[in-house]
């Protein structure tokens, strides 16, 4: 009885040290998919975070727009995070914690507005006229300037995201 009880007992001990290591090679794999997925945003690699990322269409997120893509550019390879932790979720999801740090864009947009109506108001005054297109480009050169510039400084945000397991895949959702 005792040998029963015994092997009964070794039998639980391994299940248990299996289903540990099972979940946490499966958290280290959510967590590398988050990896890629932040990597794939600081590259502006609109294909990889479609792939990533959880019904995301990358035709829906790439831009042609020359415009939104300088900024963009200058916005997101200035993104770094670190992950602070990752746990498996009853639902069988992951969710991991980080802090993200970016360019503090409600600044830099303030200053590049602050800017752009200062010389549209002077250009108003002098004798050229600017086409829309001009107008528009003088924005955006501000806005990429303050992403740009030291002194806009960063903000950082500790966000939740939740990785599920999509098609034997995790997909950041």
């Amino acid at each position: 009885m005792k040998i029963k009880l015994k092997n009964i007992c070794s039998v639980l001990l391994i299940m248990a040290c299996m289903f540990t290591l099972t979940s946490c090679k499966e958290v280290e794999n959510a967590e590398k998919a988050v990896t890629d997925f932040m990597t794939a945003i600081q590259n502006c690699d609109y294909e990889t975070m479609a792939s990533i990322g959880n019904g995301m269409d990358a035709d829906k997120i790439n831009t042609t727009d020359e415009q939104s893509k300088q900024v963009f550019d200058n916005l997101f390879n200035k993104t770094t995070y670190e992950i602070k932790s990752a746990e498996l979720q009853e639902d069988k999801s992951v969710l991991v914690t980080a802090d993200i740090t970016t360019v503090d864009v409600g600044k830099a947009y303030s200053t590049a507005i602050t800017n752009s109506f200062s010389q549209l108001l002077s250009n108003a005054f002098s004798s050229e006229e600017l086409s829309d297109e001009e107008s528009e480009q003088i924005i955006i050169d501000n806005l990429v300037n303050e992403l740009n510039n030291s002194n806009t400084g960063t903000v950082t945000t500790t966000v939740n995201i939740k990785v599920l397991k999509v098609d034997k895949t995790w997909k950041v959702d």
